[in-house]
């Protein structure tokens, strides 16, 4: 998804944020956020608030996969 022609890609968390806040009973889940791109421990805090925020309203699906091309990847795992 990330740096591919004619796909939108957002901040998923952020996203079904203000999707919960601008609804009322919509369920809401990510449909994989995949692990290798992301801190595990930043995802379980984001959607862990989220569904404090809006009980029962949101699901995590999670997923290994790099779901991107190589530069991309390189750009994620890059060291600081």
């Amino acid at each position: 998804q990330h740096n591919m022609v004619g796909i939108a890609s957002a901040a998923t968390s952020v996203l079904i944020g203000y999707l919960a806040a601008n609804t009322t009973t919509l369920h809401l889940g990510s449909g994989g956020v995949m692990l290798p791109n992301h801190s595990p421990l930043v995802i379980a805090e984001q959607f862990g608030t989220l569904n404090t925020l809006y009980p029962g309203r949101i699901d995590l699906g999670l997923g290994r996969a790099p779901g991107s091309d190589q530069p991309t990847m390189r750009a994620l795992r890059r060291h600081m």
